[in-house]
């Protein structure tokens, strides 16, 4: 089995799978970039003061489309409808209000986007 690959974080050394700390390996050819962790990133921004997203990193939606991220996308967005199109009716008839405002209160923060970021094929020797 093909082992993942992982990235050292240079302020608090841990250790993170690349792929989920969005880290590019062609943008680090010479091993010289320096790596900073999710948490890492977080802390410093609070740190800061900033409030406001300033990476330059591009996120889900920036990143190619693919046949299983749009079923992936499409599927989650039909089961979130539902969900929340069944929270709002028991919340009218809990607290006794009109649908219309008690779906305004359960609505979804924002858009889902799925991308998928890695494709491979393995082969496991079963023994």
């Amino acid at each position: 089995v093909r082992e993942e690959s992982w990235v050292h974080c240079d302020r608090c050394k841990r250790w993170i799978h690349q792929i989920c700390g969005l880290f590019n390996t062609r943008k680090n050819q010479d091993q010289r970039s320096e790596y900073m962790c999710p948490s890492c990133t977080i802390d410093e921004r609070k740190r800061r003061g900033l409030t406001e997203g300033t990476s330059s990193t591009p996120m889900a939606e920036d990143l190619q489309r693919t046949l299983l991220s749009e079923a992936l996308e499409n599927h989650i967005r039909i089961k979130t409808k539902e969900y929340f199109d069944i929270a709002a009716k028991e919340k009218s008839e809990r607290e006794k209000i009109p649908l219309e405002e008690a779906q305004k209160t359960v609505e979804m923060g924002g858009q889902i986007t799925i991308r998928q970021v890695t494709s491979m094929d393995r082969k496991l020797d079963v023994l």
